[in-house]
């Protein structure tokens, strides 16, 4: 029985670890998209030809671009861009994806059935390849990719809300609620949906890491955000081309990207665990 305890206590550490780092990493960038919204060292887009390419330096501690623009400025002016992007995809997606499960969870039978036959057939193509399907009719551009990115993951929502709603429609309350005659609306968002937020909470922060990805993806293939405004993936694909003259402005975005998503995985898996929601209703 110790033996149990032992491991029950060492898996619930190493969950607990992984929310510790990913709320910190998370509350990092968080933090450093504020101040970019505020105040950075340079002005973003700011032109200075005379220092193109130059590595870290006391005045530019990470460096310039190929157009002399000081890339810490443009990294914290481009994470609150790609922040603002990942939480806004979240919403449409949960905006879409909620009332959609709620309802089949809810009326059950046919139209459960044709609803996730749909789903699945969505699902069956990777999202970020929808989200280029998606994008491709609605044209390029910051807004554009976010609709985009929030379609594409509205049929993952459905799934992950519907199977916690399926659970919380065959509570007593719920029968009580049926019982006392009220109605549908009523039962799916005053009995069903306040009792089913922890998964989708979950789900939404992990999702805000695919996001940040899927956007910074987005804008590297010139469907994203477009120069001259600063953006990660931009600033990635940039630093690419001249890469040649100098690695410094490459290395800045790309780890920026780098611990977004990372501490929005870690942070959503050990909320997943502190809530003690298992890996098959996220999924």
């Amino acid at each position: 029985m110790s033996a149990v305890n032992a491991e029950m206590g060492g898996a619930s550490r190493r969950w607990n670890a992984y929310l510790a780092v990913g709320t910190l990493l998370s509350l990092a960038v968080i933090l450093l998209a504020i101040i970019g919204l505020l105040w950075t060292p340079y002005a973003p887009t700011a032109v200075d030809l005379l220092h193109r390419s130059s590595g870290p330096t006391t005045r530019h501690l990470l460096g310039t671009d190929q157009f002399g623009r000081d890339v810490l400025s443009r990294i914290m002016a481009g994470a609150w861009r790609s922040l603002t992007l990942g939480f806004a995809a979240a919403a449409i997606a949960l905006a879409i994806g909620i009332p959609i499960a709620l309802a089949v969870a809810y009326w059950r039978g046919l139209v459960d059935q044709i609803a996730m036959r749909i789903v699945d057939a969505v699902l069956s193509i990777p999202s970020l390849v929808f989200a280029l399907l998606i994008i491709t009719g609605l044209g390029s551009g910051q807004l554009q990719a976010t609709i985009a990115l929030g379609l594409a993951a509205a049929p993952r929502f459905v799934r992950v809300v519907r199977g916690a709603a399926l659970d919380a429609a065959s509570q007593d309350y719920v029968t009580a609620a049926r019982a006392r005659g009220e109605r549908a609306l009523y039962t799916q968002y005053r009995e069903i949906l306040p009792n089913i937020w922890p998964p989708i909470i979950v789900e939404a922060s992990i999702f805000v890491g695919f996001a940040l990805m899927g956007g910074a993806a987005l804008s590297y293939l010139g469907l994203g955000t477009q120069p001259p405004a600063a953006d990660l993936g931009v600033m990635v694909r940039d630093a690419q081309r001249y890469i040649a003259q100098s690695w410094a402005p490459l290395v800045g975005p790309a780890v920026a990207i780098s611990v977004a998503i990372v501490g929005f995985n870690l942070f959503g898996e050990g909320l997943r665990d502190s809530l003690h929601l298992g890996h098959g209703e996220l999924r």
